[in-house]
Formats: structure tokens, sequence, C-alpha cells
């Protein structure tokens, strides 16, 4: 994200009709961060989620009484 020095944005959650809300207000500092833009790309990280079927349970153990 680039923002000018000083400006601020606001983002809501609107996925709920009539319910929508403020989640946070991101303000620029009156001071730039570096000099100039990085010439390399600003790319973050991808998150990779496992998927439920991958998710190992502990087992339980049984509340019958062994024979």
């Amino acid at each position: 994200m680039t923002g000018k020095p000083g400006s601020r944005i606001s983002i809501f959650e609107r996925f709920y009709a009539g319910l929508e809300y403020e989640l946070v207000d991101l303000v620029y500092s009156d001071t730039p961060l570096r000099a100039r833009v990085p010439d390399w790309p600003l790319n973050l990280p991808t998150f990779r989620c496992r998927s439920r079927t991958s998710i190992q349970r502990p087992a339980t153990k049984s509340s019958s009484p062994a024979a």
C-alpha cells in the first residue's frame, strides 16, 4: 500500500447488509519511511492453510471399561 504523507484511510467490513462497521483507520506518517520507492518487488509471503481433513486430532480414550 502506498499513501500520501499525512493521509488517512478507513477500512470497513461490509459483508452483511446493514451491519457494516469500521475495522481500522490507517494513518500515514507525515515523514516518509524511505527517500524513494524500492526497485524490488514488495510481495508478502504466501500463506498456505492445511485442509480440514489433514488436521490430525488427538486420540481420545474410550469410556467403556477394558475387559
